[in-house]
């Protein structure tokens, strides 16, 4: 299953190399380190920025956005400033920082641990047993609710592994702004449909259980048989059931 995932996953970049803009996250955004280190230059002064010692921070221990600068000799390189504790750490290039930290939200957290190795591992087993329950179910000829329901869980979680394993940097924004919203303006075309799948999921699950308590029977008290609908005496054993 994580093979497959994998597979659509690198098919999917490989039709869709674009150039991202980079997230600035805002002044005062928490983050959380999510990498085993993370090296921070002691100084702002860009030019000489490799040749300054290094600041450890290691994985989660958390660290506040102060300020970001462009670099004076490259324009198109962002470093951003970072405080630990109310004291400055350091700088480090935009693209490390979103690479190696995630805001310290507890819905980015959340993600943050799903899409962990075994978070990842086990979405792909729930998807699989999502799609064995929707097989099964449509080989039983049981509610066509439950099996559609069934095949869009195994949808939405094969398209939020592929989603957010995409490498899309605009992800961070929905990092930054998590919601459920699936139009707002900043997602990208896969959160976009994840969030669709999402509510769509919603419906049809409530659908399921709805048409299961419509088609719920009542048994006799004397025999355990099915009584017909609206019907008090048994078929099978004659008994009244009021």
């Amino acid at each position: 299953m994580s093979i497959l995932i994998n597979l659509l996953f690198s098919l999917l970049i490989a039709s869709n190399i674009q150039q991202q803009i980079l997230p600035i996250p805002p002044e005062g955004t928490s983050l959380v380190v999510t990498a085993d280190s993370l090296l921070l230059q002691s100084r702002h002064d860009y030019a000489d920025a490799n040749s300054a010692q290094p600041k450890s921070i290691f994985k989660d221990e958390r660290l506040v956005l102060v300020q970001s600068e462009r670099d004076a000799a490259d324009t198109t390189q962002i470093w951003v400033e970072l405080a630990q504790e109310s004291r400055i750490a350091g700088w480090i290039k935009l693209q490390d920082l979103i690479r190696d930290t995630a805001p310290s939200g507890p819905i980015s957290r959340l993600l943050h641990k799903a899409l962990s190795p075994l978070g990842k591992f086990i979405t792909s087993i729930l998807a699989l047993a999502s799609l064995c329950l929707c097989v099964l179910l449509v080989r039983k000829r049981r509610s066509i609710y439950f099996s559609i329901a069934a095949c869009s869980l195994f949808l939405m979680l094969v398209v939020f592994i592929i989603c957010f394993s995409s490498g899309d940097l605009r992800l961070w924004n929905y990092y930054l702004n998590p919601t459920l919203w699936p139009f707002a303006s900043f997602m990208p075309f896969l959160l976009r449909v994840l969030l669709l799948l999402f509510w769509a999921n919603v419906v049809l699950w409530l659908a399921a259980i709805f048409s299961l308590r419509r088609d719920s029977y009542i048994v006799c008290t004397n025999c355990g048989g099915r009584l017909r609908h609206g019907s008090e005496t048994c078929p099978r054993c004659g008994a009244r059931n009021v």
